[in-house]
């Protein structure tokens, strides 16, 4: 519109809608969005382009919806551009990077002005498309690669490509031995080789009707959700034999707990949430129906609660739901839908997938920090484009779903493949004591601590902060790793882990008292965890040029549970050896040597690693006093201990 003449002039005609419109500030460009023509039927797929403004002259205005790219064999290059004029266009396309030309393809649709063709063959990044008007030759428009419609691998920032495939893929599971990455492509469920070697297909067979699949505790099998109709059953297929077992009937959206022991699943006739326990096949319901919100559910780390999607306010967020009853805990609160949860080997970190609308669409990886109670964004640059996202084991990798369109946020027509990425984030041990500081501020704030009572707390983490502040780039070192000439005693990251430890002791002499022993269990596993990151060297600087580390082999170890005697809890530290693989598993016996309570079940990373035990069986009843063993096995290794629980 003239908003002088008030003469209305069109500058687009197109047969597909066109939604909200706008300006750039010097007037030369508009931004605009359009049904994507790709997915029409779709009418909330809308894609964002903004175009130079070229009013009603004769020269051409052109929009390339997909350029090409590769390193693999494609279908096609599918092309399209929008014209003002009705004259003769010429495309031409070279696939090595300019130097030889080849037509391929000409003319315009005075209708409605759009037309397309495609080309196939091998393609390389360096290939080239470009169009120009036979009546002005002179003017010739060049399109660069781009990375729509499979094509292309992505830059390595973000990541290692994984498959290799021309089509789309959906929900990505790590194995818990590290050795595979299942998932749903065209509506099967593949397995492949982390390190290389051959795709298996574990329903070839089954149609389209499975779903969610995820790993077994011992990696052997894949469990997924089989539909049939309006019905849906949980069943596992063993990798090795191809055999199909059916765990639940009447479930779906399953995920089985670290130890092996539980599954949780949602309840397909009820939209309930239910915990299957595969040892006394007794199944409990820890949240009611909420009319089929609850999304993928996965275990946190310590396998005493289920992660999974719940609807507040129309907007979608993550909630931990204990197994053993209790009011679910939001986690995230930002805008969007929240999905695909999971949890670090450490429980540091959820990782999850996040869409801005209501159609799943606006596809973004968020990571939340269980302790900072915050949520950043893993690749903050790409738009609608990176989702659907599992932790390798030891938690420092992830797999996820990576679509070919991060240049422009369009739609990518459900083409992507699955790529492995370092994880990102790193939090500081200041940063997690600040945390911890909130958290014991918190208590005193809902009446549970007097500020009395929290004052030699917070003195203390005052205390580590200051240590670790004045560390000056010097890293800590574990101690079974000292610097040589260096005991350790004068290394500011040794004293606040002492320090950290007195923390320790203080909370536990309150478990039960000043504070619950949820309470307590909860602290002291926050001052653990910022152990072991002052002893990973997580963000406190690199060791001193002048120094040097002794390259000693960690070995296997199990140290003496903390405190012993105990009511109702104790600390038991271990350690796996350098380069250890195996699944570890730490149990606690009666002397009759029947089993009360699993306390890990699954492959650990070298190092220093600590478990709580609550005094309580695997079915949650409180033990009786008396003597225990409690034993861990990794391998070839066994050892074991005694501790007394005196109520």
């Amino acid at each position: 519109l003239d908003t002088v003449t008030g003469v209305d002039m069109p500058i687009y005609s197109s047969p597909f809608d066109i939604g909200t419109l706008d300006w750039s500030p010097d007037g030369n460009s508009i931004a605009y969005a359009v049904i994507n023509p790709y997915n029409y039927n779709d009418r909330y797929n809308r894609e964002i382009y903004t175009d130079t403004f070229r009013g009603h002259t004769t020269e051409p205005y052109v929009r390339l919806i997909s350029p090409v790219a590769g390193n693999r064999y494609i279908g096609a290059i599918n092309v399209e551009f929008l014209a003002f004029n009705t004259g003769s266009l010429t495309f031409e396309f070279s696939a090595d990077g300019g130097s030889t030309w080849q037509v391929v393809g000409m003319g315009v649709n005075p209708e409605d002005r759009h037309f397309s063709f495609n080309v196939s063959g091998i393609f390389s990044p360096q290939c080239q498309l470009r169009m120009y008007d036979e009546n002005h030759p002179e003017t010739v428009d060049s399109f660069a690669p781009g990375w729509y419609f499979g094509c292309g691998v992505a830059p390595p920032e973000y990541g290692n490509q994984l498959t290799n495939d021309n089509g789309s893929h959906w929900f990505v599971d790590w194995s818990p031995d590290g050795k595979y990455v299942t998932y749903v492509f065209r509506s099967d469920i593949w397995v492949s080789p982390v390190d290389g070697g051959e795709d298996i297909n574990l329903t070839a067979n089954y149609g389209n009707n499975v779903i969610f699949p995820t790993f077994t505790p011992d990696s052997k099998a894949v469990t997924f959700s089989k539909y049939s109709g309006n019905s849906s059953n949980i069943v596992s297929v063993n990798l090795e034999t191809m055999q199909e077992s059916i765990l639940i009937e009447n479930g779906t959206n399953s995920c089985w707990s670290h130890n092996g022991r539980y599954i949780a699943y949602r309840v397909r006739s009820t939209s309930e949430l239910a915990i299957l326990d595969t040892v006394t096949h007794q199944v409990s319901i820890i949240a009611p129906s909420d009319g089929g919100t609850y999304g993928v559910v996965s275990f946190t780390h310590d396998d005493a609660n289920v992660i999974t999607t719940m609807n507040v306010g129309g907007q979608q967020h993550l909630f931990l739901i204990p197994i053993n009853g209790g009011q679910p805990i939001q986690l995230t609160d930002h805008v969007g839908k929240q999905w695909y949860p999971d949890s670090s080997s450490d429980g540091e970190w959820i990782i999850y997938t996040n869409f801005t609308s209501n159609n799943s669409a606006g596809r973004e990886l968020w990571a939340y920090n269980t302790y900072t109670k915050t949520s950043e964004k893993i690749f903050p640059e790409l738009i609608n484009t990176a989702w659907c996202s599992s932790f390798s084991p030891d938690g420092s990798k992830f797999a996820y779903i990576l679509d070919y369109n991060f240049f422009t946020g369009m739609q990518s027509g459900g083409t992507n493949d699955i790529y492995i990425a370092n994880f990102p984030f790193i939090t500081s041990p200041t940063d997690l004591l600040l945390a911890l500081l909130d958290d014991i501020e918190s208590l005193v704030s809902n009446g549970i601590l007097t500020e009395n009572d929290a004052q030699p707390l917070v003195a203390k983490l005052q205390a580590a902060i200051a240590k670790l502040d004045g560390m000056l780039g010097k890293a800590v070192v574990p101690a079974s790793n000292q610097v040589k000439g260096n005991s350790g005693k004068n290394n500011p990251g040794h004293t606040a882990i002492n320090i950290l430890n007195a923390f320790i002791n203080q909370v536990e002499a309150w478990s039960g008292k000043k504070l619950t022993q949820k309470q307590a269990d909860e602290l002291i596993s926050f001052a653990r965890h910022i152990i072991s990151s002052i002893e990973e060297e997580r963000g406190v600087g690199k060791i001193a040029a002048d120094e040097t580390v002794q390259e000693e082999p960690v070995p296997y170890q199990l140290g003496q549970n903390s405190p012993n005697p105990f009511n109702p809890s104790t600390a038991i530290e271990y350690q796996i050896a350098s380069g250890s693989s195996d699944r570890v598993t730490l149990k606690v016996y009666d002397l009759r040597g029947a089993v009360v309570k699993t306390l890990v079940d699954r492959v650990e990373s070298p190092g220093m690693h600590s478990v709580i035990w609550n005094g309580r069986d695997d079915s949650g009843n409180i033990a009786s006093s008396g003597i225990y063993i409690y034993q861990i096995k990794a391998g070839n290794f066994v050892q074991s201990n005694k501790m007394t629980l005196m109520r």
